[in-house]
């Protein structure tokens, strides 16, 4: 009777997952051990697995799934200075904000890396290009450094765009008055290698977790206030209107006002919005600076960067709209979790 032989597990799934042992005994009562690639992941499931007599690899808790390497979110590796309160936005230092992604071509805008795989933005900066190849840049301060042939930037090219279904689409900018549903995942066409440049943001708790009048943070390389891009990734502090307010909407034209919805927000104060912010770009909780070092986050990803800032109506807006990412949350992970599979 020949001897059982389980084989090398097999950890082609999850590129993140290693054998402690590189080259390890497979017959029977033998064991292995995993380990995640970096610590920019955390093992989930058991570490040890021991060859049982059917042949198969069998956790010490009787799991025959292999551990999964997930990735640690919303954390950076930067000590973050506390700073009160900001006023016309503060450049960010290199991997104070590694969830930060900018796209410049057909249309610039930001989006924030989810998982090692995955970002999210607005629908409005993707919509029309779903079966174009985008590309994005991570790792970046200096947006003058977003090109393809910088060794030092993170390049990803999508090769999925799945723009949310109640998102109507194919409208012009000037000529939108609904951005209700204004969200779209992408899913990269190979995995991102994270480091402490780049790094995925966590999805909110469907928790209502940004109340009114709290403050976070929104970060990108809109427009200052001159209406020019800055050629520096910038953040600023801006605080979350109560409802009523976000209900008075601008208008678009004189007889076009923008509709407002449950799933948006507005924020803003002291002149200061989203013009900071890229469309598709994160406002984020808690506010960066917030804490001592040892209280730097997990943070977490409460809206993305729609409408109506400071740079598109003028001074006289204070408010700029963001879609409210909790309300997405089955969205988000089913459309993951479909595509995964498929």
């Amino acid at each position: 009777m020949s001897a059982v032989d389980c084989g090398e597990p097999d950890t082609s799934s999850d590129e993140a997952l290693q054998l402690v042992d590189k080259d390890p005994s497979t017959l029977f009562h033998d064991e292995v051990r995993f380990k995640c690639e970096s610590k920019y992941y955390t093992l989930e499931g058991d570490e040890k697995y021991i060859c049982d007599a059917s042949g198969t690899w069998t956790s010490v808790k009787g799991q025959e799934k292999l551990p999964k390497c997930i990735e640690v979110c919303g954390k950076t590796e930067t000590d973050i200075s506390s700073f009160g309160r900001i006023l016309g936005g503060k450049p960010a230092n290199m991997g104070e904000i590694p969830w930060q992604l900018l796209t410049k071509q057909p249309k610039r805008g930001g989006a924030s890396l989810i998982n090692d795989r995955w970002a999210i933005t607005a629908a409005h900066v993707v919509d029309g290009y779903e079966e174009s190849t985008l590309t994005f840049f991570g790792g970046l301060i200096d947006g003058k450094k977003a090109q393809e042939t910088d060794p030092d930037v993170v390049v990803m090219a999508t090769e999925k765009i799945i723009i949310h279904p109640d998102y109507i689409k194919g409208i012009p900018g000037n000529e939108r008055t609904n951005y209700d549903s204004d969200i779209a995942l992408i899913r990269m066409s190979s995995r991102v290698k994270l480091g402490p440049n780049v790094l995925p943001i966590c999805l909110p708790e469907a928790d209502g977790g940004f109340k009114e009048f709290q403050h976070g943070t929104v970060s990108g390389w809109g427009g200052t206030e001159n209406k020019d891009k800055s050629r520096f990734l910038l953040y600023a502090s801006v605080g979350r209107h109560p409802q009523m307010n976000c209900e008075e909407t601008p208008l678009l034209s004189i007889n076009k006002p923008m509709v407002f919805t449950e799933n948006m927000f507005c924020a803003g104060g002291d002149g200061l919005d989203s013009c900071k912010g890229d469309s598709g770009g994160p406002l984020f909780l808690p506010k960066l600076g917030s804490g001592n070092k040892d209280n730097r986050g997990p943070y977490h990803l409460r809206g993305i960067v729609s409408w109506g800032s400071l740079c598109e109506l003028g001074k006289e807006s204070k408010k700029g709209y963001y879609t409210k990412v909790e309300n997405y949350l089955d969205w988000i992970k089913m459309t993951i979790e479909r595509e995964e599979q498929g």
